[in-house]
């Protein structure tokens, strides 16, 4: 039987199968890649062994089989770390493969030193067509079949402990790596203890790598995290480019370049251009970002009908030491028109919503207005008082907001809207009292003036739960004490100066002008002139000074007011 057909099967299989893996467009597991080159190399060493011609040659093809000796056993240990989930700390796997590659170090001296082999001699086996050697072991090879050993009952232990833990392995997978295991230890061990002109390791690799190669291919089809990439790649509209630290141009993916052709017009390791298409402008936008220190950087942009979300990864090496940037660029069209819709409806809801309170609020103070009518039909003195405050309230709060007092727009709207519940506690006052002609008496005057906390009470129950916090509490405080002074003779509670809250101080101005300037039944109207004059006397006593000044700058507007009344 001619043995070298049989070293040949061996290494042109595991080219095959090499090549085959290489040439897929699978993304490539390191270790595997690492796996099928070693038991490549080692079979053709065995090959190149059997048809070697002399010594020369048989001992350069012996130190290639042995680059399957010193590092397939690493290989082997670290694939079943791999598939039984067992971390390795990364010194620990630079470490083996320094010893090992010490050990390769001892087998590049045959021939030139007795360290690993002291004699070795070339022989031809006529019958079987093979070469072989027959060699003497120098101390260095001892340190081999120790660290065999020591991998291959460290990956042993790892399987025992897998299977003991019942980690996430199927039990089809461990029972492949221990016969697996078996298989290369029993070759190794039966090779010296019989002595064959014959080489079965190439079979022994043939068959370990084979069913590695396997289990490991159907890890990575199953694999969640690698499908998950797939869908990912396959269904996202994704576009990447890179660049380095320096900010310069190393590369963008295919999605991308078909999106913006004028990527194809970058020159690697060339900072993208400040000017020229928008996609120039906007990735520069992002990584003026990143020298500013925003290094997670992030903004929408607009091509044609199409939007795209610009975000920035950081790229880092172990230890995390930054050297570079993927900029993703991810379509978001559907999202941005999902959220315009989103916006408009809102729009749309929202100016329907206010037209509705708006509407609600008309109603509102139109009951309000008719129920301050309605009471004050009950008062023969007041005559059409509510409607005029109201229209004096109005036209003080436009000279207030121009003025340099402060005052909100908002603040001014609601003493606008509170103007005419001010006298609504008068419908707690008796008839008799309320309907005289002429002049109270003492005794019918503090009854009257009970009028301003129970319109108070009125007020908040009206209000309260369906109108703004600040509206009620305005409110309530116009018709709680728009009869208080500033020298504190007002009442119901007697408070001085500021502590009569500005909507009142500013109410009381407008009530009392009114009915300065207005015929009551105990009285005639005072002429502009008195009234202007007597809250002139009052600055200080009864009126805020500063809102009193501001309010007779009103006059001309107040007489062309009252005018249109009177008509």
């Amino acid at each position: 039987m001619d043995y070298s057909i049989f070293y040949a099967l061996c290494f042109w299989l595991s080219l095959i199968v090499l090549v085959t893996y290489v040439c897929t467009g699978l993304r490539k597991n390191a270790i595997q890649v690492i796996m099928l080159a070693i038991v490549t190399i080692a079979n053709g060493g065995y090959l190149a062994l059997a048809i070697s011609q002399n010594l020369q040659e048989a001992i350069l093809a012996n130190k290639l089989t042995y680059v399957g000796g010193c590092f397939f056993p690493v290989v082997v240990f670290l694939i079943v770390c791999e598939l039984c989930n067992v971390k390795l700390h990364r010194m620990i796997v630079f470490l083996m493969y320094i010893l090992q590659s010490a050990m390769f170090a001892c087998v590049c001296t045959i021939g030139y030193s007795n360290i690993y082999y002291e004699t070795v001699q070339y022989h031809m086996d006529i019958e079987h067509n093979v070469a072989f050697l027959t060699k003497t072991y120098g101390f260095a090879h001892s340190f081999y079949p120790v660290t065999l050993c020591i991998y291959f009952a460290a990956a042993f232990i790892v399987l025992l402990y897998s299977l003991k833990k019942k980690s996430a392995v199927s039990y089809k997978t461990l029972a492949v790596l221990f016969i697996n295991s078996a298989l290369l230890v029993g070759i190794y061990v039966g090779e010296r203890m019989w002595d064959l002109n014959m080489e079965l390791m190439p079979f022994g690799y043939t068959m370990s790598f084979l069913s590695l190669t396997y289990i490991l291919t159907q890890k990575d089809t199953y694999s969640v995290s690698e499908n998950v990439y797939k869908m990912l790649e396959q269904n996202a509209k994704c576009g990447y480019l890179c660049v380095d630290k320096k900010l310069r141009y190393k590369g963008a993916n295919d999605y991308l370049i078909d999106l913006f052709p004028d990527l194809k017009k970058l020159s690697l390791d060339k900072k993208i251009p400040n000017s020229g298409a928008l996609i120039y402008q906007k990735i520069n936008w992002v990584l003026d970002q990143i020298e500013k220190g925003a290094a997670e950087s992030e903004r929408v942009i607009r091509s044609g009908a199409r939007y795209y979300s610009i975000r920035v990864n950081l790229l880092k090496k172990y230890r995390g030491v930054l050297f570079g940037y993927i900029l993703e660029l991810l379509d978001v069209t559907d999202n941005q028109n999902h959220l315009k819709m989103i916006e408009d409806y809102n729009k749309n809801l929202e100016s329907e919503v206010n037209g509705k309170t708006q509407k609600i609020k008309e109603i509102q103070d139109r009951i309000i207005m008719s129920m301050a009518q309605m009471i004050e039909s009950r008062d023969l003195s007041t005559g059409g008082h509510i409607k005029r405050t109201s229209s004096v309230v109005r036209v003080f709060s436009r000279r207030l907001f121009k003025s340099n007092m402060g005052f909100s727009q908002d603040f001014l709207y609601y003493v606008e809207r509170s103007a005419p519940m001010h006298d609504l506690g008068k419908i707690a006052v008796d008839d008799v009292i309320l309907r005289k002609q002429g002049r109270f008496t003492d005794e019918e005057y503090i009854i009257m003036k009970k009028h301003s906390e129970a319109g108070a009470d009125i007020v908040r129950n009206i209000l309260a739960g369906v109108e703004a916090e600040e509206f009620v509490e305005i409110a309530v405080n116009v018709a709680h004490y728009h009869h208080e002074k500033v020298d504190g003779t007002g009442y119901p509670k007697g408070l001085k100066g500021d502590e009569i809250p500005c909507e009142a101080r500013i109410m009381a101005l407008v009530d009392v002008f009114d009915a300065l300037v207005s015929k009551r039944c105990y009285k005639d109207s005072f002429s502009y002139d008195k009234a202007v004059s007597i809250i002139e006397e009052s600055m200080g006593s009864h009126f805020d000074e500063a809102l009193a000044r501001v309010f007779l700058e009103c006059r001309s507007e107040l007489e062309s007011l009252y005018n249109e009344f009177a008509e």
